[in-house]
C-alpha cells in the first residue's frame, strides 16, 4: 500500500493499517540452546539499582512465573520442486494462563498457521495445546492445554485504563526460546497505535522500555501487584532485538474479547478502509487546503464501505510518493470532531460491523455529510 510523502510530514495510515517499523516478536527456537526447567532470573531494565524495586520484580516474578508458559509450534511448509514436498518450521512465544480450564492467552502471530502447539510450564513439564480462537485484528489468541486444574496458575487481568507512564512493569516470557526470563522497566508511553498482523490498528497499545525480544509474544506485561496489563506483542527498533521500545495490547481488548476467543467465536472489528494524514498549517499549506485541522484522506480502498459511500482520496503522482489534490478532508464522524486517523480509527472501533456512522467532510470547499454503512475487516486487505 506504501506510506505517501510530502516535505511536511509522512502519510500514515491507521485507519487502514500503515507500514512501521517494527517486529512482531515471534522467534524460531535457537539451535544448540537447552534452555534450563529451574527458573532463571534474568533482571534488566531501568530500575534495577534499586533495592525496593528488585524486591518488587522478585516478588512479581515468584507470583506470575507459574502461570506463564513457554509456546513451541511447528508448521508444514511447502518445498517447490523438492521431494520431499514439505518441510518443518518451527517457532517460539510465550502466553498465560487465564482460568482453571486450561485456556492461555498468547498473541495470534505466535500460532497463526501452526500443525502442532505444545506448551511448557516453569517447571519443565509440557502438554499439547489447540488454538480455540483468534483475533488477528488484535492480535490476540487463545490455545487450550488439557491438563488438570492443579497444573494451572491463572493470572488475573488488570485495568490497563489506570496504566501510568513512569510506573514499574514486569515482562516474563521466553526470548531466544530461554524460558522462565525476566525483564523489568517502566512504561514509557500509553496510547500507542500500531499495526496488527491483518493490518489493522491496534488501539491504546502500552509501551515499555523493558527489554523485550523475539520469543516474548504473548507474554504478560505485569504492573508491581501482578496483575496483568498487557499483552507483549511487538518492537519498534532499528534491529531485530530489543534495542528500542516495545509494545504491549492492553488488558482491557483482552477482556473485551476473551469470552468470545474462549468459545471459539470468530472477533469480527469495524472496517472503513481510508489511509490518511493528520492536517497540520503546514501540511495545509504544501497542498493548499482550506482548513487546518482534520484528516486528509490519502486513498480508498477498492470495495471498502469508504469507496461505496463516495469518499474520495488524493489523486498522486505516478511513482506514487507525492500527493496531489482531490481528496477529501474529514472533520468529524457522528459530529464528534476528529484530528487525526486515530481519532477515526477510535471511533469506528466502538462500533459494530454494519452500523452506520456519518462522516463530516470537506469537498472542494463544500461542507457535507455522507452515511457510510461500516464492513467488517478482511481477513487481507485488498491492494489499491
Amino acid at each position: 500500500m506504501g506510506i505517501l510523502r510530502t516535505t511536511a510530514s509522512a502519510f500514515a495510515g491507521a485507519v487502514l493499517g500503515a507500514a512501521f517499523v517494527l517486529y512482531l516478536l515471534r522467534a524460531a527456537p535457537v539451535g544448540g540452546v537447552q534452555a534450563s526447567a529451574q527458573p532463571v532470573v534474568a533482571f534488566s531494565g531501568s530500575h534495577v539499582d534499586s533495592p525496593t524495586s528488585a524486591s518488587v520484580i522478585q516478588a512479581v516474578y515468584q507470583q506470575a512465573n507459574p502461570g506463564v508458559v513457554s509456546i513451541v509450534t511447528t508448521s508444514n511448509q511447502p518445498r517447490l520442486n523438492v521431494l520431499p514436498p514439505r518441510r518443518q518450521e518451527s517457532g517460539a512465544g510465550s502466553g498465560f494462563v487465564v482460568d482453571n480450564q486450561g485456556n492461555i492467552v498468547t498473541n495470534d502471530h505466535v500460532v497463526d498457521g501452526a500443525t502442532n502447539i505444545r506448551v511448557i510450564f516453569s517447571d519443565g513439564a509440557s502438554a499439547a495445546a489447540r488454538v480455540v480462537g483468534q483475533d488477528p485484528g488484535d492480535d490476540l489468541a487463545i490455545v487450550k492445554a488439557d491438563v488438570s486444574a492443579d497444573r494451572l496458575h491463572p493470572l488475573t487481568l488488570g485495568d490497563s485504563s489506570a496504566v501510568k507512564v513512569g510506573q514499574l512493569v514486569v515482562a516474563i516470557g521466553n526470548p531466544f526460546d530461554l524460558h522462565n526470563s525476566v525483564t523489568s522497566g517502566i512504561v514509557s508511553a500509553v496510547g500507542r497505535a500500531r499495526p496488527s498482523v491483518n493490518g489493522r490498528s491496534i488501539t491504546n497499545m502500552i509501551q515499555t522500555d523493558a527489554p523485550v525480544n523475539p520469543g516474548n509474544s504473548g507474554g504478560p506485561l505485569l504492573d508491581d501487584q501482578g496483575n496483568v496489563i498487557g499483552v507483549i506483542a511487538q518492537i519498534e527498533s532499528p534491529v531485530r532485538g530489543s534495542v528500542g521500545v516495545g509494545f504491549a495490547i492492553p488488558s482491557n481488548t483482552l477482556q473485551r474479547y476473551l469470552s468470545t476467543l474462549e468459545a471459539g467465536g470468530k472477533v469480527e472489528h469495524s472496517w472503513l478502509g481510508i489511509t490518511g494524514q493528520e492536517i497540520t498549517p503546514e501540511l495545509a499549506q504544501a497542498l493548499h487546503l482550506p482548513v487546518t485541522s482534520g484528516v486528509y484522506v490519502v486513498e480508498v480502498l477498492p470495495g471498502s464501505p469508504a469507496q461505496e459511500a463516495g469518499i474520495k482520496g488524493a489523486s498522486v503522482t505516478s511513482d506514487q510518493t507525492d500527493p496531489g489534490p482531490g481528496g477529501d478532508i474529514i472533520t468529524g464522524v457522528d459530529q464528534v470532531t476528529v484530528h487525526s486517523v486515530q481519532d477515526i480509527s477510535n471511533y469506528i472501533d466502538t462500533k459494530s460491523p454494519s452500523s452506520t456512522v456519518t462522516l463530516t467532510i470537506i469537498r472542494a470547499g463544500q461542507t457535507k455529510q455522507i452515511s457510510v454503512q461500516l464492513g467488517t475487516w478482511p481477513d487481507r486487505l485488498p491492494s489499491g
